[in-house]
């Protein structure tokens, strides 16, 4: 117990450090709301250029789509919010050797390490998502259950992303440059905005088991959606614990790489 409080106090620390640093630079606050919301508008948008030419989507229809986009974007909100920050100072701090004094702390080093940095700025298009996740499910008229699992749902496709995030960005122990990894995750991001049955053959099979981005959101809403589409969402929940241990094995040979501002 006393453990689990030390970390929370960290945590507040984090979060109170973040908030006043984007506090301090209203305008850059400013602007990252404005290009949030235009992605928003943006994605959206696309759904509904789509959906003025046919009636449905491969088994979904406008609705259905609208809805699983919006799950998405809950996703990528509350991931830019408290993880995505944490990849690109890693970046940085990985070339000027300036992970010393997060190896030298008496906390987990995997903690400080992604999730130190949050994105205050984010909040906003969390708000914005949310209440459109709750419009678009009122119009599937969703159950009782549907709704209560709903952030059980969100929060096991949060942690999928995050996880295979976090072993790709652990690969810039390897290239010492980690721009171009930061770049390979964003990549992977766009894919997995649409869902699994947009794709086909070979590709589709390898972005479901290998690097299975499309597990994040097709996973859970077809279940949701099909109670008895539970398969792909079993997977998911054994994919998150196997990239954990994935993450923790290459934590590992990442200390052994990294060179420090004092080599």
């Amino acid at each position: 117990m006393n453990t689990i409080k030390h970390y929370l106090e960290i945590y507040r620390n984090f979060v109170a450090t973040s908030t006043a640093e984007a506090l301090s630079f209203r305008l850059n606050f400013l602007m990252i709301t404005i290009v949030d919301t235009f992605f928003l508008i943006s994605t959206l948008g696309s759904a509904y250029v789509l959906f003025s030419h046919v009636e449905t989507i491969g088994p979904w229809n406008r609705d259905q789509l609208l809805f699983f986009l919006c799950f998405m974007l809950a996703v990528d909100d509350f991931q830019n919010l408290f993880v995505t920050n944490n990849f690109w100072m890693l970046s940085s701090d990985l070339k000027e050797g300036n992970l010393d004094y997060v190896f030298l702390k008496p906390v987990k080093s995997l903690f400080p390490l992604f999730f130190k940095y949050l994105r205050i700025a984010s909040l906003g298009s969390v708000v914005s998502t949310i209440i459109l996740l709750i419009y678009f499910g009122l119009r599937l008229d969703f159950e009782l259950l549907q709704w209560a699992l709903l952030p059980l749902l969100l929060l096991l496709a949060l942690t999928l992303r995050s996880l295979i995030e976090m072993a790709i960005a652990l690969l810039m122990f390897w290239t010492t440059e980690g721009t171009g990894i930061n770049f390979i995750r964003l990549q992977l991001q766009s894919v997995s905005r649409w869902p699994d049955f947009i794709y086909k053959g070979l590709a589709k099979k390898a972005l479901l088991t290998l690097v299975p981005v499309l597990l994040i959101g097709s996973a859970p809403l077809r279940f949701l959606f099909d109670f008895e589409q539970w398969q792909m969402l079993a997977l998911l929940i054994v994919l998150c614990f196997v990239f954990f241990f994935v993450v923790r094995t290459m934590w590992t040979g990442a200390k052994y790489r990294y060179e420090s501002a004092s080599s």
